[in-house]
């Protein structure tokens, strides 16, 4: 048994202030409380005191001295197994039953060797289904990487941006200047466009090039093209050559006018006019073939995607594109006939100008604005039939198992915002340009001159399409990254074979070998860890109320007995990984908690998110300071920054001090044969920052001592970015083993980017209540993930993860599953009678028949599923009032009421309830923390 808060190294009883207060309870049989207050003063507290107080903005005071309050809980192994009546005898062990057995880790049990050939040759075949480098054209889409994402999507929000403001600098002309032909002598407008023409053509021309070179080197290569990629890449490079042709029409007119501005009606101003109509109508048929190419084709022996068919299946896409070329060249001819008819052409004009006869307005006659009109309609006809059947290939994929088109997933969704985007922006120029004030010279200036701001637009999006598009030659062990990388363990006892099986097919001396893998059962066990911190204090609140009732309040059963308001149970969450001890740290000024359990092999840190007012207010301190100790160069962007409230709670009351020292306390204190140690550090929301942070320092402290057989791993939900750039790799570089789970649209984690002043360390696993799991997805493929509509806030709570969770387990029984994901679940569920009985009642699952579907052959899988399964209903975790569980009937069936958070309540309906949410416990738990501790 570990020593407890009174014992242990003399190094953590010197740092004990002698005003110290211990109070102790008497003990029970199973276990012993001792309540302490503390308030040392530690060389790391000072440290991080000395460098604080520096970086604070103002001349700020931290406040070091607050209390810490500290209760302890040490179990004695052999009595709680007795008393626990959740702990499994011998016999039920041999039959499978009680204690989950796979939520511990099988460190002991040898690897077999036949499971890792057959993993090994499980992700072959994946190898074998994918693009292969060496033989086959691969584009740069295939294999974009984090630094090249940034690039083009950059380049594009920065074009656009360009774009918006030289719109708007156009508008305020057209409103309030000059709006006679008088204008057309200004030469200012003219020279503007022509330095942003060349710019334009001059980055086109230039990606272009490389294009073509790529082309020809991949030809050179005698490498095999796929279809699909050999039409894609044409189709880009059509669209580069198609916009290079707009802005040399577009550079023209302008260079003609600069010397002849009196010429402004002439035919070659008509005659690039034309042209550059031409070009957009073609550029919005392309969009159109893109989307139109994801359509099915119903061929033997499966169907196949309409871009790898024949041209002449596009004909539809030509429709749109004759009618508006129609139109336009009608508008056009009228216009080279009125001019030519003598009542506006170049010389009667120029004779005018020359006289002083300027026109008070450029009002177009009734064809033409009819023709403005009928083109206007077709334009949105392309994009009204663009983004349909871009979603329309959307909503097959979400059919259909990510692993299999996750490049077209990703490639689709950037096509659906980036053709989005040009859409809206080409039908705001024209409404704001030439709609608004019809009649006025200024609006036919800008818009006979080639609309500027959409030219930039354009520009960028044709320069990052063929970027992206072109052919590429990856690294030798890309393709192996690529794939391992969203690999992953289902349970503890399948993460060594995965390593295993990784170490046989990637490169030696790979890098990707030293990369951390993600394991689900890991992720559920800390989110039950993560869940019990919010209610464990609330509980012995309600315990200690209760202890305070008057009989006659007992009798009239007015008092608050019930204890509990959630199933969570801390003697269960300590039983997942046989810990036998447990601590709670409490600071009170900060309102900052920690629920810390070990034992020789495990210990596990769990932080609470914000849960009061006070930690609301530390949420909204984001400026940021120097991470202590202080390093690297601001003019450099090489120091390391966080978030200040994060800090300054992490700091206060020396709670950093206490955590980490305690922990260490256990580290050093194991016995000599006790085998590798695993830290797991776990928190929600704000408790993620606190566990990143705490992350980092025990890591450092771990650097320093003798420790060399104890592995950190940092498992965190909705956590907001802690720091900046600088910080989340230094951060990186000391605790690789991180994952941020998100959940969807999850409004703290999709937002407080602050541009670019925030990152987020570690690796991410995005959920969402539709089963799809993606682990340590790339930066191209979180951005499009991102919804267009704004990020929503119920999906910051605890119950939609907990519904995103259970809706990836019911997915690998779909099309939508995983490969192996039938495997892995009935692995992780048999042995758990509990998690049995909720997926059967709550999500209609049966254990019998998911065995069976995974007996089946893959073409089997694909017609059949599990009859009556559904997705959990959302809400049924949230917890139900007290009337409605003192009503509740006996059962007397051993499982119900097990805290395992698998097995959840019925949901409930009462409008009084509360969530499971930080922002739902009550506000008293901060109010009484001083009495109660």
């Amino acid at each position: 048994m570990l020593p407890g808060p009174g014992s242990g190294p003399s190094s953590l009883r010197d740092v004990r202030d002698a005003r110290d207060v211990h109070a102790s309870r008497p003990s029970s049989a199973t276990a012993r409380r001792d309540y302490e207050t503390w308030n040392p003063k530690s060389v790391l507290t000072s440290e991080y005191a000395n460098v604080v107080r520096s970086v604070l903005p103002g001349n700020q005071q931290l406040d070091l001295d607050g209390d810490v309050q500290h209760e302890a809980i040490h179990y004695d192994v052999d009595r709680r197994r007795n008393a626990d009546p959740y702990a499994a005898s011998s016999e039920q062990r041999a039959a499978g039953l009680g204690k989950p057995d796979n939520l511990l880790p099988e460190r002991d049990k040898d690897i077999s060797s036949e499971r890792v050939r057959l993993e090994a040759e499980r992700v072959q075949a994946r190898f074998a289904s994918s693009v292969n480098p060496s033989t086959e054209v691969t584009l740069r889409f295939d294999f974009l990487n984090s630094r090249d994402t940034r690039v083009a999507m950059l380049s594009v929000y920065a074009a656009t941006f360009a774009g918006f403001i030289v719109l708007v600098v156009q508008f305020i002309n057209i409103m309030t200047k000059d709006n006679s032909t008088r204008r057309f002598h200004h030469n200012t407008t003219f020279i503007c466009n022509i330095a942003i023409g060349t710019v334009c053509l001059s980055l086109i021309i230039a990606i272009f090039v490389i294009h073509v070179f790529r082309l020809l080197k991949a030809c050179r290569q005698h490498k095999v093209w796929s279809h699909a990629r050999k039409r894609v890449t044409i189709l880009f490079m059509v669209e580069a050559a198609v916009q290079g042709i707009n802005l040399v029409c577009y550079i023209i007119p302008n260079v003609y006018l600069l010397h002849n501005p009196s010429h402004f009606y002439s035919v070659v101003v008509n005659w690039c006019g034309w042209v550059r109509w031409t070009c957009w109508n073609t550029l919005f048929m392309l969009f159109l073939v893109h989307a139109y190419g994801g359509r099915m084709l119903e061929v033997k022996p499966k169907p196949k995607a309409l871009m790898e068919g024949p041209w002449r299946k596009f004909w539809p896409c030509l429709l749109p594109w004759v009618a508006m070329q129609v139109v336009m060249s009608s508008s056009w001819l009228h216009t080279v006939g009125y001019g030519s008819s003598g009542a506006l052409d170049a010389d009667s004009q120029e004779d005018d100008f020359g006289r002083g006869i300027y026109f008070d307005n450029c009002e177009p006659d009734l064809l033409t604005r009819a023709t403005i009109d009928v083109t206007v309609g077709i334009a949105f006809v392309y994009f009204a039939a663009t983004c349909t059947f871009l979603l329309q290939k959307l909503n097959k994929h979400r059919k259909l198992s990510y692993r299999l088109i996750q490049v077209g997933t990703v490639f689709t969704r950037l096509q659906l915002r980036l053709r989005i985007e040009v859409m809206l922006f080409f039908g705001l120029c024209l409404v704001l340009l030439w709609l608004v004030r019809l009649g006025s010279c200024a609006s036919y200036e800008f818009v006979a001159l080639g609309i500027m701001p959409m030219q930039i637009v354009m520009t960028a999006n044709a320069f990052v399409w063929s970027f992206i598009c072109m052919p590429y030659t990856p690294h030798d062990d890309a393709a192996a990254k690529r794939i391992w990388d969203s690999e992953f363990a289902w349970t503890e006892a399948d993460k060594p074979i995965k390593l295993a099986a990784r170490a046989l097919t990637v490169p030696k001396g790979s890098s990707l070998n030293q990369e951390p893998m993600f394991c689900f059962q890991t992720m559920m066990a800390m989110w039950y860890w993560s869940c019990l911190v919010y209610d464990y204090q609330r509980v012995k609140i309600e315990r200690k109320r209760s202890k305070r009732a008057s009989p006659e309040q007992l009798g009239a059963g007015k008092a608050p007995a019930t204890a509990q308001k959630t199933v969570l149970d801390l003697a269960f969450a300590m039983n997942m990984y046989d810990l036998t001890g447990s601590e709670l740290f409490c600071e009170v000024k900060r309102d900052t908690r920690c629920l810390m359990g070990w034992s020789d092999s495990t210990v596990v840190l769990a932080f609470r998110g914000t849960a009061s007012m006070t930690n609301a207010l530390s949420d909204l301190q984001a400026w940021r300071v120097a991470h202590p100790p202080a390093r690297g160069h601001n003019w450099l962007f090489s120091r390391p920054l966080v978030h200040l409230g994060f800090l300054r709670s992490w700091l206060a009351g020396a709670f950093n001090d206490k955590v980490v020292n305690r922990t260490m306390e256990v580290v050093n204190s194991r016995k000599p044969a006790s085998g590798k140690l695993q830290i797991l550090i776990t928190g929600h929301s704000l408790g993620g920052a606190f566990a990143t942070l705490a992350a980092y320092d025990i890591c450092k402290q771990l650097q320093g001592s003798s420790q060399q057989d104890v592995e950190v791993r940092c498992y965190i939900f909705g956590a907001p970015r802690t720091g900046n750039h600088a910080f989340a790799a230094d951060y990186n570089r000391v605790v690789p083993d991180t994952w941020s789970i998100i959940n969807d649209q999850d409004v703290v984690t999709r937002g407080g980017k602050f541009v670019v002043l925030y990152k987020r360390p570690g690796k991410r696993v995005i959920v969402n209540n539709e089963g799809r799991m993606m682990v340590s997805p790339s930066s191209m493929e979180a951005s499009i993930q991102q919804s267009i509509g704004g990020q929503k806030a119920d999906h910051h709570l605890l119950t939609s993860y907990h519904q995103a969770v259970m809706s990836v387990i019911l997915a690998q029984f779909t099309p939508k599953g995983f490969i192996d994901g039938m495997e892995g679940i009935v692995r992780l569920v048999e042995g758990h009678e509990a998690l049995q009985r909720t997926l059967r009642k709550h999500m209609g699952m049966h254990l019998d028949e998911m065995r069976h579907l995974c007996q089946l052959g893959p073409d089997a899988r694909e017609d059949r599923g599990l009859p009556g399964a559904h997705p959990p209903a959302r809400g049924f975790y949230k917890i139900r009032s007290r009337d409605e569980a003192q009503k509740e009937p006996a059962c007397n069936c051993n499982h119900c009421g097990n805290p395992f958070w698998w097995l959840l309540r019925p949901a409930s309906h009462d409008n009084d309830m509360n969530d499971l949410h930080h922002d739902s416990i009550e506000s008293e738990v901060t109010s009484t923390a001083t009495e109660d501790q």
